[in-house]
């Protein structure tokens, strides 16, 4: 019973550090797009985010497929 309560929280553990990981790489991507238009552009707007959000998701859309 205890073994089999071990294995349950590492792998609830293990499922929990990967999803927040790929949340942060998420994140991090999304934000970082964008600063990064918003400094090349010199304007901070909608477009500048919907930009970004739109480069991430196409981003790791890729990567997850």
């Amino acid at each position: 019973m205890r073994d089999a309560m071990e294995k349950r929280f590492i792998q609830v553990t293990r499922g929990s550090i990967v999803g927040g990981v790929r949340l942060g790489m998420f994140t991090s991507t999304f934000y970082g797009l964008n600063y990064l238009l918003a400094d090349i552009r010199e304007v901070h707007d909608v477009f500048n985010v919907t930009g970004a959000g739109s480069a991430t998701a196409a981003m790791f859309g890729l990567i997850c497929e």
